[in-house]
């Protein structure tokens, strides 16, 4: 047998596969084709009757990273999605996946059109979800940051802002994103001065040392003050030792947990008195974690 005959072969099985366990098995085999599959599995994605399988389709596309499929798969996205809305989420999120591989600039708009994907689904109670599908948004977050084009760092932004998404990828945006996330610091909007403060910790440049230290000193907003202490038990420097001590009395016990944790990670013996007095007055779920951080504390800094 040919190596086509044995390609058409496997195609076959996974368009007419008896169990979805074995059609998986044959997308991975079919990728080990190379460049010789990506024409046969591109006429199956143009196909609507092979639908339910198209996620498995572009799978194995993006793995064989070849740029003929770009422009099928960016019309795969923006095809009506009218068989099963499970496979056709999930062919959405491996259609971002295989863009993410081949980095083409032309998926860009696709890509962005995927931040208002939703999951919808009527549950067997008969109760109706219908949110933002952030296992969706975040995969195309995740492609458009391995294109790279910089257009699009603040409409990134601003999803993962709005939506809530817990990935994070301003790392991988590297000066550009820090500056960006530094400028909404000074946003009148509570909720992105906070979202800023979380990811500036995480983002790990102590230059946002100062600004952090300026928003938990200063802000009113409890959120931002809290994602402030966050962000600097992140950074573990030195230069907050003195504000994070200041706000384990503050009024809020978010920032009191976030400052304890902060200064438990600066390993500063100076912080097991302070650390002390705080326990004492706190009465919340986090008191046994901090009692027994607090012991280590103690026995790692002994002289």
């Amino acid at each position: 047998m040919t190596t086509q005959d044995e390609l058409t072969q496997l195609i076959g099985t996974l368009v007419n596969g008896d169990s979805l366990e074995e059609q998986i098995a044959v997308g991975h085999r079919i990728q080990n084709y190379g460049d010789e599959a990506v024409e046969p599995l591109i006429a199956l994605l143009k196909n609507p009757d092979h639908a339910h399988l198209w996620w498995l389709i572009v799978d194995a596309l993006g793995r064989i990273g070849d740029q003929r499929a770009v422009e099928p798969i960016i019309a795969m996205l923006e095809s009506p999605l009218s068989h099963d809305p499970w496979k056709a989420m999930l062919s959405r999120r491996y259609a971002a996946w295989a863009l993410a591989k081949l980095k083409d600039p032309r998926a860009i708009d696709a890509l962005l059109e995927m931040f208002n994907d939703r999951l919808y689904d009527e549950e067997d109670d008969g109760e109706v979800v219908d949110e933002p599908d952030i296992e969706n948004i975040e995969a195309a977050v995740w492609a458009l940051t391995e294109i790279g084009d910089l257009k699009t760092l603040p409409q990134i932004i601003e999803v993962i802002f709005d939506k809530c998404c817990i990935y994070n990828v301003f790392n991988e945006w590297g000066e550009p994103a820090f500056q960006l996330l530094l400028q909404e610091l000074r946003n009148s909007d509570d909720h992105r001065r906070s979202n800023a403060a979380h990811h500036l910790g995480e983002y790990g440049d102590h230059r946002a040392i100062e600004p952090l230290i300026h928003l938990l000193k200063n802000d009113k907003s409890n959120d931002v003050r809290d994602s402030a202490a966050y962000g600097l038990g992140c950074l573990r420097d030195p230069l907050a030792f003195d504000v994070l001590t200041e706000a384990l009395n503050d009024p809020y016990e978010q920032v009191r947990m976030h400052a304890a944790f902060g200064l438990l990670g600066l390993k500063d013996r100076r912080a097991i008195e302070p650390l002390k007095r705080a326990i004492e007055k706190e009465s919340s779920y986090i008191l046994e974690h901090l009692k027994r951080s607090l012991q280590s504390l103690e026995e790692s800094t002994a002289e």
